[in-house]
């Protein structure tokens, strides 16, 4: 990326003009007067410079004024639709205030007065980075979804990510009440949020992934920003004691009822039940076979 910086100072026509000093009397006290013909001192600053490549999609250009203050700034994009921007509140500094474009050329015009009175104007373009591949992610659970106390929060990734840490920092959970948890990777194109402990029952849930413009590795970036809200329904927890082959659901942290299970076999991996934590995420209709001394009854 080119990350040249570009000033400019508004020319000057016609000769200089000298000091004028003026004394009355015996005094030898004079006052400057100032020359109308002298250089603005406003100086404005554009990071990147004028005809950079390469530049960030988010918070990538930035215009500063020195010695002055910013009276009107324009970026505009190719089809010449102004992006939106702020200038802060002491008038020195402007940024754009959303996201641009993959691989798009800008144009910019700031104007700015001068602590002298003067206007300093200053152009330029640069254009953005070309990413060799954008990565499409997805959240859940998804919108409006109610949920039990041991949902993950899950980001998917279709393609693998090889700075984690990048994507990991564009991610951002909002809890009502607060709830301790953190991220935690299965693999390069999956990452969860857990709470530390169970989530407390009917939790307000918010998650803003700011994926665009994130740099995932070797060329590839995000493809969009996107978000969820959710809530966390009741509080039911389902405890299984294999060797007993008994299923015990609790609500509220009460026993609420018993069922018999199989729990598979222990000298067939595949139907083996492993120990831990797992989340049960498939919904069906309560089927409960009768014994088998009482089928057909």
């Amino acid at each position: 990326m080119i990350t040249r910086r570009t000033v400019v100072h508004a020319a000057v026509a016609g000769s200089t003009v000298g000091l004028l000093a003026a004394c009355t009397g015996g005094s030898t006290d004079g006052q400057a007067v100032a020359d109308p013909d002298s250089p603005p001192i406003a100086l404005i600053t554009a990071e990147p410079g004028d005809g950079a490549t390469g530049v960030k999609v988010r918070d990538g250009i930035r215009l500063t004024v020195s010695k002055g203050k910013f009276t009107e700034v324009t970026l505009t994009n190719p089809a010449g639709k102004q992006v939106k921007g702020s200038i802060s509140e002491d008038g020195t500094t402007w940024r754009p205030a959303e996201p641009l474009g993959y691989g798009k050329k800008y144009t910019y015009t700031a104007k700015a007065m001068g602590d002298d009175d003067k206007p300093v104007e200053l152009t330029g373009s640069f254009t953005t980075l070309k990413p060799k591949s954008v990565v499409r992610a997805t959240l859940n659970p998804i919108d409006d979804a109610v949920v039990g106390v041991g949902m993950p929060i899950s980001v998917r990734f279709a393609q693998p990510v090889k700075n984690r840490k990048a994507a990991e920092r564009a991610l951002k959970v909002k809890t009502t009440p607060e709830v301790e948890g953190s991220w935690g990777w299965l693999h390069d194109q999956q990452v969860d949020w857990r709470p530390k402990e169970y989530w407390p029952a009917n939790t307000e849930v918010e998650v803003t992934a700011e994926l665009y413009g994130v740099h995932y590795g070797g060329g590839a970036y995000g493809k969009a920003d996107i978000t969820t809200k959710f809530r966390i329904g009741r509080n039911q927890v389902v405890k299984v004691h294999t060797p007993e082959h008994r299923m015990k659901v609790y609500r509220d942290g009460k026993l609420y009822k018993t069922y018999p299970c199989s729990n598979g076999r222990d000298d067939d991996p595949d139907l083996n039940t492993p120990n831990g934590t797992v989340i049960v995420d498939v919904v069906s209709h309560t089927h409960l076979p009768r014994p088998r001394n009482q089928q057909g009854k």
